[in-house]
């Protein structure tokens, strides 16, 4: 797996926070979703705190790449339309 690059995130804590009120049923079930198969894959690290950062970490890299991914497949859509049949 490639290494991430570090990106400065274009989200504020407080506006993370403030969106969270929108988060719909498919989206919490996905986020506990992704927290069971964390668990199930052991604990990270003894430290309680560091492994529940460690889950956060987990769900904001999903988020990322989930973003990523829409990126793509706009971009791919996009090209698409504009090539002659």
């Amino acid at each position: 797996m490639k290494q991430k690059k570090e990106t400065e995130p274009m989200i504020t804590a407080d506006e993370a926070v403030r969106n969270s009120a929108f988060s719909t049923a498919y989206e919490l079930n996905f986020c506990y979703e992704i927290y069971k198969k964390y668990r199930s894959a052991g604990k990270q690290c003894d430290d309680e705190l560091f492994d529940t950062m460690c889950v956060f970490a987990c769900m904001y890299n999903a988020g990322y790449i989930q973003g990523i991914r829409e990126e793509r497949a706009k971009a791919k859509q996009k090209k698409q339309r504009k090539e002659p049949a």
